[in-house]
C-alpha cells in the first residue's frame, strides 16, 4: 500500500471518529425544533408526574382532590401551590382535571389564585 493512502485512510478515521462525537450534539439541537416554547421551558428542569384521580369541592369545610392516590386537602403543607377548583386542580401553575395525568415542574411554587 502506498503511505500517502496510508495517510489519507488515517485521515478519513479522524474524520469519522469525529463525525460520531458531534452526531449526539447535532441531535440535540434539532430536537428541539420540534418541541413547543413550552416544552422547551420544561426541558432541564425537574419534573414529576401527577394523576388526579378526583375531586370533592365544598363550599363549607375543606375540599379534597385524590392526587396519586392519595386524599390531599387545601392547604397541604406538602403540596403549597395547589388549588382545588370545582372541575380541576390547579397545581404549581399547570391544571389537571380528573383522569388526566400531567407532569408538573419541581421548583419555585407559582401562585394558588390563577385562574
Amino acid at each position: 500500500m502506498h503511505p500517502a493512502a496510508l495517510l489519507d485512510a488515517g485521515q478519513d478515521m479522524r474524520y469519522a471518529m469525529l463525525l460520531c462525537l458531534m452526531i449526539p450534539a447535532l441531535a440535540h439541537a434539532l430536537g428541539t425544533l420540534f418541541y413547543s416554547p413550552a416544552e422547551r421551558r420544561l426541558q432541564g428542569r425537574a419534573v414529576e408526574v401527577y394523576r388526579l384521580e378526583g375531586i370533592v369541592k365544598r363550599s363549607a369545610g375543606r375540599s379534597v382532590a385524590w392526587i396519586n392516590g392519595r386524599a390531599v386537602f387545601d392547604n397541604d403543607p406538602d403540596f403549597p401551590a395547589l388549588g382545588i377548583y370545582s372541575d380541576h386542580i390547579l397545581l404549581n401553575g399547570v391544571i389537571i382535571r380528573p383522569g388526566e395525568s400531567k407532569e408538573v415542574p419541581k421548583g419555585k411554587p407559582e401562585s394558588r389564585n390563577r385562574p
